[in-house]
Formats: structure tokens, sequence, C-alpha cells
């Protein structure tokens, strides 16, 4: 059977994304301590990094935030949770985030991001998943892409994986890398015909038991979340939230026997009005965030240990609040690294505090820790990375020590 045969068969149906990357991807193998795990959370909209950790004692903050900045408070609903003698945590994330950190499963690393300084959602979002601060628009792949590919043809099989609708930019590349939606529309979408056409397609190639098992998992999560969506929601439609999401992605990564790598964007961060302190559509976001990285880490189990996550956004907000009660595009952010074996229960990186000396163009945090430097520190110790492998996936960034 040739391809112009099998593709006339499938005619105008939907293609399953079949992890078809490499006979390696699905090679049966032993759970090793070699097999890490990495998992890139992308907060699309640009969070504000500085309502989650707060510079307590920087008055500069209050002053520039009199209706949103989160204060010191006798009210155990919105008391700040210190985390040191500078920082503190937003009490939404009392029963999730800070037990991590106490734990030191949780690291932050302020005044973190990318280089490029457009204050473009879109422009911002290319250069970070491109992983380069030049010629983002025609530059040819995605940092993960390259990440997977510096890994690919090692002693370990790799599997990446991408939990969005679409593939993002971030896996761009001459190979395809698979994606599947955990937001509601995970359905089998082939029929008994042109599931025999994919068999007839890769029944005498290497790829035959790679095809076939892409099939079963895509069944196996099919037939899961509709039967969640029923117990759930006693037949009405239910919108799946992300902490629901996390639980059945690590799922999915556990079973791989051999290195992962994921990736999942979470929306809804671009409050320029009402964005609240203590409570409003900012703190909800969090919350329901830190939930569901809390209910992933628990998932993961024993694993955990073998886990990195990594929590990045395309920048970050305006120190000072604006006149609708929210903030503006900014520069510097917050960076979350966690897991098992993650140098936690820090506040990493440099820190020059804030002052009308110290903000990127008057109004911004600055980007003093380039995301790139961070990631790239824990691609050489998680996954033995050299920095000639590192370059290659970062062109052009700036070696920053961490201690991840």
């Amino acid at each position: 059977m040739n391809r112009r045969e099998f593709l006339q068969g499938l005619a105008a149906a939907p293609l399953l994304a079949l992890p078809v990357i490499s006979s390696r991807v699905w090679a049966s193998a032993e759970i090793s301590s070699n097999d890490q795990k990495l998992l890139l959370i992308f907060l699309r909209g640009a969070y504000d990094g500085l309502n989650l950790l707060v510079p307590h004692n920087d008055s500069f903050y209050y002053e520039s935030r009199p209706s949103i900045g989160l204060k010191k408070s006798d009210d155990p609903t919105q008391s700040l949770l210190a985390l040191n003698a500078d920082f503190s945590l937003h009490p939404v994330v009392k029963d999730t985030l800070l037990p991590l950190f106490q734990n030191h499963e949780l690291s932050f690393v302020h005044a973190a991001g990318s280089p490029d300084n457009s204050r473009s959602h879109f422009h911002a979002q290319d250069v970070m998943e491109f992983g380069v601060f030049n010629d983002a628009a025609v530059y040819p792949n995605g940092f993960l892409y390259r990440f997977y590919q510096s890994l690919h043809g090692g002693n370990r099989p790799v599997f990446p994986l991408s939990y969005t609708s679409n593939l993002p930019l971030i896996f761009k590349g001459d190979s395809v890398v698979p994606n599947i939606s955990l937001k509601g529309n995970l359905k089998f979408n082939l029929n008994d015909s042109q599931v025999s056409l994919y068999d007839r397609l890769y029944s005498h190639s290497a790829l035959a038991a790679v095809e076939q098992q892409g099939i079963q998992i895509h069944k196996q999560a099919a037939v899961e979340y509709e039967q969640e969506m029923k117990e759930a929601s006693r037949g009405a439609a239910s919108a799946k939230g992300f902490a629901e999401e996390t639980a059945r992605m690590a799922r999915f990564i556990k079973e791989q026997q051999g290195i992962s790598i994921g990736f999942i964007d979470v929306g809804g961060w671009d409050t320029h009005v009402n964005q609240g302190s203590y409570n409003g559509q900012y703190a909800n976001n969090l919350k329901q965030l830190a939930e569901g990285i809390a209910n992933f880490r628990q998932a993961m189990g024993s694993q955990w240990k073998q886990t990195t996550v990594a929590v990045i956004s395309e920048f970050g907000r305006t120190v000072r609040e604006n006149g609708d009660g929210g903030t503006d595009h900014g520069h510097g952010n917050v960076m979350w690294l966690l897991g098992g074996d993650i140098n936690g229960g820090k506040v990493l990186g440099e820190w020059n505090g804030l002052g009308a000396a110290t903000l990127h163009e008057n109004r911004d945090l600055p980007v003093l820790n380039d995301y790139r430097s961070v990631l790239a520190e824990i691609f050489a110790s998680r996954f033995q990375l050299s920095e000639q492998q590192n370059r290659q996936i970062f062109p052009g960034y700036v070696k920053q020590s961490f201690n991840v």
C-alpha cells in the first residue's frame, strides 16, 4: 500500500497525532533512574509575578500598588505567606505551593524572563518559544524541539508530547511531535476502516509496533476522558479545569519508559482591568494553577524524584497598577522551578529590589535572570547535556549560575 492510497482512504477525516517520532519512542524498557521527566508550563498572557512572590518589605511595591498590593494582615485569608526575610507568597497558594517550598521541592527565580522588549504578547511568545533573541520570525525550530533532538539517539528512548490542541512553536521542527488536547475535545476520531488503513500503511515497517501502541493510548485516553465526564457532570457538559488536566497528564508521563518532555500552556493572565488582590480573577487563576501543579506532583508518585517542572510566561506586568485596577504589559517576571530533586526552598538568581533607580524603563521589573540560562542549567544537570549542546538549543544565551 502506498502513501497516496493511504491519504485517499482517509479523505477529509482529521488525522490522529500518532507518536511516530522515532521507533525508539515506545521501545519496551524498564523504568530507570535515567528516565528524567521535564514538564514546561507556559502562562500565556503575561501573569503578574509580583503578586505571587511579594517583596513584602519593599515600600515601593506598596506605593506602586495602593489597591492591588498584598499587605500584611491579621486576617488569615489575607495573610501573606512568609518565605524568608524578603519575600512572601499569595495566600491562595497556602495549601499547594507553600508546602512544596517548605519541603524543598519548589524554588523561584525573580526578575526572570526573556531579553525581548516588545511588550507584544505574540512577538514575545514567539521569541520565548524559539529560544532566541534575534531572528525569531525566521528561526526554523522551537527550543524544546532542539532539546529533544539533542537527547534523541542516546541510551534512553525520548518521548516528546505537547498537551495542546495544536502543536506550538516551541516544538516546531522537521519531525512531527505528537500533541493531544486535554481540554474537552479528546476524542478517538478514527473509524474501523481508517484504523485499518493505518495498520496497512505501517504493517511492513519498523514503525508497526509504534503505530499500534499509538492507536491504543489514544483509545484509552478517550475512554477515560468520557468516563470522567459522565461521572463528574451527570450527563451535563463540564469545563475541565487545569487541576484535572494535570492529573491525567501525569498518568501519560509516568507510562513513558524513557525520557519524557512535556509542554502545556495556560491562558487568562492578561489582567489590564480589575486584577484584584486577595480575591478576583488573578487570585482565582493562581489558585487553580497551583492546585493543578500540586495534583501533578501527587499523581507522579515515586517518579516525582526524576521530574522537573518549569513555569514561564512571555513577560511580567508593570510594577505600578493602572487606573483600571489592573496592570499593563511589563518585562521581568517570576519563574518557577519544581521537582523532587530541585534545589528547593529558595529564591534564586539576582534581585536588586524595587525603586525608581532599578526599574526597567521606569515601569517594569528588569530581566536580570535569563530564562534560557535557567533551563540550560537544568538541561545540563538533569539531562547531562554539554555546554555545546546547550548553545545549540539557546544560541547566544549568556550563561549564569543558579544552582538549581
